[in-house]
C-alpha cells in the first residue's frame, strides 16, 4: 500500500476511505458496512496558507497530554453531546491548535486566524475545546474577547468556569469553611450560585491540579461578576517569574512551561478595560516576549475592525510622509494591535457567523487581524435546525406538487403571523396561538425529561420580534402580557 500511487484526496474523507479499502481488498458492499459502524465525520473544510513544513509539531505524543481536553469531553457526555459531534469536535479543534505555532519552539510565530460557524451551532463549544487542547499543549496565557456586553462577558466566564476550569482551580486552595474569607473571594458563593450550590454542575477533577506533575494550575483573573481590573494586589499575579523551576531557561522551555500556572482572562472589547490589562502587561518584570498566549475573539466581526477609511491615493511625497505616521485605526482594533505587540507569541484566532469584514481587511497590514494562515468553516451538528430547516431554496418540487410538511421544511414547520396591530382580532388570536405553541412545547419537554430521555431540557425560550426600536419592544411585552 505505502507504494502505490496515492490520490490527492483529504485526510479522512470519504474518497481516502474507499481508495485504502478498496487496496485492503474489500468490496463495495463492504464498505458500507465498515462505514456505518465507524462513519466518517465532516468537522468542517479549512483553507489555509502553505505551511513550510513548520506545523507536524502537535503530533500524537503532544496530545498525549491531554487532562484538560478530557475533562471537557467527559462534560459534553453528561450533556447528551452525540458521539460522532465529540468526534467532529476533536477533529475540528486539533486542526485549529495544529495551525498554531508549538509554544515551546525558540523562534516567534504569531498565527492569525478565523473560524466560521452558523449561528448557535457550537462555536462557544469548539472555542472551549480549542482553548482546553492549547492549554494541555503549553499555551499559559488565554485571553477570551466576548463582545461589547457584560451580560455576554459574564455568560462566557461562567460557562467556561463550568465545564474547563472547574471547582479545584476557582477555589484555589481557600478553606471553604470560613463562610467569610470564601465569600469574599468566590464569587459563585457570593452570590449563591444555584448550580455551584447544587454540588455538581460545575466539574469537579477530584484532586489540585497544583499536585499533580505537567498538569497546570488555572488562575482566573476575572470573574463571572467582574471584568478585568488593574491588579491592585501586585502585578505579580500576571508575572511568571515566581513559577519557573529553571531560572536559566526561559519560561517557554519544557524545563519551566508544563507545571506554569495558566492565567485566564475573560474579557469584554471595551477600550477601558483592555488598556488596564495592556498596561498591566507592560508593567510586569516578567518578559511578555516570552509568554505562549491564546487569544480568542469571539464575534470577531464586532468592535475589533479597523473601520477607518483608507487613504486616497497619494502622491510619492504625501505618501512618503504617510509611512512616517502610525495607520490611523479604530480604539478597538488600536488595543487589539498593541497587545498582540506586547505578546508576540500569542496565537490569534477570531470566531464569527458573519466573517464578511474580517476576510476584507487589508491583508498586508500585518498590525491588522487578517487571518493570515487558516480560515476554518465549521459543519453544523446533525440536529442543528437554521434556514435551511424552515425554508424551501434548497428544496426542488415538481411545479405541480403540493408542499405538505412531508415534502417542505416550510409547511412542516412555519407558521406564518398575517395581522397588523390594527388587525386586532385577527392578531390576539395569532398571538394566543403562538403562546399555546410556546406551553405546549415545554410542556412536552418536560414530560420527556421526567421519563429519562438525554438532553439538556433547561432552557427553555421564545423570541418575540417585530421591531429594531425598543419602544416598539415594550409596547409588544404589553401584548403579549395581556
Amino acid at each position: 500500500l505505502s507504494e502505490a500511487p496515492k490520490p490527492a484526496t483529504h485526510p479522512k474523507g470519504r474518497e481516502r476511505r474507499m481508495y485504502v479499502l478498496g487496496k485492503l481488498g474489500f468490496s463495495v458492499s463492504e464498505f458500507e458496512a465498515i462505514n456505518s459502524f465507524y462513519p466518517i465525520i465532516n468537522a468542517g473544510t479549512i483553507v489555509a496558507s502553505p505551511t513550510d513544513g513548520r506545523w507536524p509539531w502537535y503530533s500524537s505524543d503532544r496530545r498525549a497530554r491531554s487532562h484538560y481536553w478530557d475533562v471537557y469531553q467527559g462534560i459534553l457526555k453528561r450533556r447528551g453531546f452525540d458521539p460522532d459531534a465529540i468526534v467532529a469536535l476533536d477533529e475540528s479543534t486539533t486542526e485549529i491548535v495544529s495551525r498554531f505555532a508549538d509554544p515551546t519552539w525558540d523562534e516567534t510565530y504569531q498565527t492569525k486566524g478565523l473560524v466560521v460557524g452558523h449561528v448557535q451551532s457550537g462555536k462557544t463549544a469548539n472555542f472551549t475545546g480549542t482553548v482546553a487542547k492549547a492549554i494541555d499543549a503549553g499555551y499559559r496565557l488565554i485571553i477570551v474577547l466576548t463582545g461589547t456586553l457584560e451580560l455576554l462577558r459574564s455568560q462566557t466566564q461562567r460557562r467556561l468556569d463550568k465545564e474547563l476550569v472547574g471547582f479545584e482551580n476557582i477555589v484555589g486552595g481557600i478553606d471553604l469553611s470560613d463562610e467569610a474569607l470564601a465569600r469574599e473571594n468566590i464569587d459563585y458563593i457570593a452570590n449563591q450560585d444555584t448550580d455551584w450550590l447544587a454540588g455538581d454542575k460545575f466539574v469537579k477533577f477530584g484532586y489540585d491540579p497544583e499536585s499533580v506533575p505537567g498538569v497546570p494550575h488555572i488562575i482566573r483573573l476575572t470573574k463571572s461578576t467582574d471584568d478585568y481590573k488593574s491588579l491592585r494586589a501586585g502585578l505579580s499575579t500576571l508575572d511568571y517569574k515566581s513559577h519557573i523551576r529553571n531560572p536559566e531557561q526561559r519560561i517557554y522551555h519544557p524545563d519551566n512551561l508544563w507545571d506554569t500556572p495558566v492565567r485566564l482572562v475573560v474579557i469584554k472589547k471595551n477600550a477601558t478595560v483592555l488598556r488596564k490589562l495592556i498596561k498591566d502587561l507592560k508593567q510586569i518584570r516578567g518578559n511578555t516576549q516570552d509568554y505562549p498566549a491564546l487569544i480568542i475573539d469571539d464575534e470577531a466581526d464586532q468592535a475589533g475592525i479597523n473601520t477607518k477609511k483608507p487613504p486616497v491615493k497619494l502622491t510619492k511625497e504625501e505618501q512618503d510622509e504617510e509611512n512616517k505616521q502610525a495607520r490611523e485605526r479604530t480604539a478597538i482594533n488600536k488595543l487589539l494591535s498593541e497587545l498582540l505587540g506586547i505578546l508576540p507569541r500569542a496565537q490569534y484566532v477570531g470566531y464569527t457567523a458573519t466573517p464578511f469584514a474580517n476576510v476584507f481587511i487589508d491583508a498586508s497590514d500585518v498590525d491588522d487581524i487578517y487571518p493570515k494562515d487558516f480560515i476554518f468553516s465549521l459543519t453544523p451538528p446533525d440536529a442543528y435546525m437554521g434556514g435551511r430547516s424552515f425554508h424551501d431554496r434548497h428544496l426542488l418540487l415538481a411545479p405541480d406538487e403540493d408542499r405538505t410538511p412531508a415534502t417542505s421544511n416550510q409547511a412542516a414547520y412555519v407558521r406564518d403571523i398575517a395581522s397588523t396591530p390594527d388587525m386586532v382580532e385577527l392578531r390576539q388570536r395569532e398571538l394566543q396561538r403562538a403562546v399555546d405553541s410556546f406551553v405546549l412545547s415545554g410542556a412536552i419537554k418536560l414530560w420527556r425529561e421526567a421519563r429519562g430521555s438525554r438532553g439538556d431540557f433547561k432552557h427553555h425560550t421564545m423570541l418575540f420580534h417585530e421591531s429594531v426600536r425598543q419602544v416598539e419592544h415594550n409596547a409588544l411585552a404589553d401584548e403579549i402580557h395581556r
